[in-house]
């Protein structure tokens, strides 16, 4: 009997009395989930993952994509919990801060180059924009960040950058910039070979390229601009464990941390990961972080918690 309490605890709690009857409604009105059904589990902290989902597109309801958003929702405290635990002892998160995107209510990625909420535009955006850029329209864009969050770094304001997967698929090889303009192609990689010049004075053994796993070396560019710029940097690149639903997931950390360092192995320097590259006034801090999110048990998540991070 006594091997049955944990389990008959868990039926009397209120988050799972809430799924539960949830569940129920959601089966008796064809699949839709009743307004008084939704108002009372906002309250409580559980929410349809249907209901939350229906902010992305079709084919972002899976993977590392649905999982950042579900990371950055909830209340600030909630999220600034969460992002803490995320680079710590590296930086800190408070409720304070500003991050994007803001879970399912504002969806959109940060460029960092008009990322009003990260970043004063006015001294930093243009001049990260013709870094970049030799053809900047009004529609130009810059790199998408999958979580971008603004933070405390060795006691100065910094940002915290997030580069998300959730399968081996995404750590593609035959990654070249796609820059629709020569210009542009051109000035990409004139920004991605200065960076490259300017990390290998602070550690050798740096080959990053715009021509080859353009998206890693990206990351670590714009992170050497922000710090030259005296920003602080906390770049994680971050596994998102157990994704069942996508083909070839990482099982566990190790397996993260091994297919991010033999991915990066001849662009980026082995010894830079969980080290501290200081620039002139700002470092770079660049970690492997992984974390399980889970989805959904029986269409809903409680967003209190189901997130665990290593």
């Amino acid at each position: 009997m006594d091997s049955l309490k944990p389990i008959i605890q868990l039926l009397k709690t209120a988050t799972f009395q809430s799924l539960l009857n949830m569940s129920l409604a959601f089966t008796q009105n064809n699949g839709q989930y009743p307004d008084s059904v939704l108002y009372r589990a906002k309250a409580e902290g559980v929410v349809p993952m249907n209901n939350l989902l229906q902010s992305l597109k079709s084919n972002q309801k899976t993977g590392s994509k649905p999982r950042c958003h579900l990371l950055t929702h909830g209340t600030p405290e909630q999220v600034a919990e969460r992002l803490t635990g995320l680079i710590a002892p590296c930086g800190l998160v408070a409720a304070t801060d500003k991050w994007m995107p803001q879970g399912f209510d504002d969806v959109r990625e940060a460029q960092l180059h008009n990322a009003q909420r990260l970043l004063d535009v006015n001294p930093y955006g243009q001049v990260l924009k013709s870094w970049w850029l030799a053809v900047a329209g009004h529609n130009s864009v810059t790199p998408n960040w999958d979580i971008a969050s603004t933070c405390t770094i060795d006691g100065k304001r910094g940002l915290l950058l997030v580069e998300a997967k959730a399968h081996h698929e995404e750590l593609k090889q035959n990654d070249r910039c796609g820059a629709g303009s020569k210009r542009n192609f051109e000035r990409i990689g004139e920004a991605v070979r200065t960076a490259n010049d300017g990390l290998n004075k602070v550690r050798n053994g740096w080959n990053l390229s715009h021509e080859s796993h353009y998206q890693l070396c990206n990351r670590f560019a714009w992170s050497w601009k922000l710090a030259t710029l005296g920003i602080p940097v906390v770049l994680v690149y971050l596994g998102f464990l157990d994704a069942d639903e996508m083909q070839n997931p990482f099982p566990d950390a190790q397996s993260w941390d091994n297919a991010v360092r033999n991915y990066a192995r001849n662009f980026v320097p082995e010894s830079v990961w969980g080290s501290k590259l200081m620039l002139d006034d700002a470092p770079i801090y660049p970690l492997i972080r992984s974390m399980k999110i889970r989805l959904n048990a029986i269409d809903e998540v409680d967003v209190k918690g189901g997130i665990e991070v290593w």
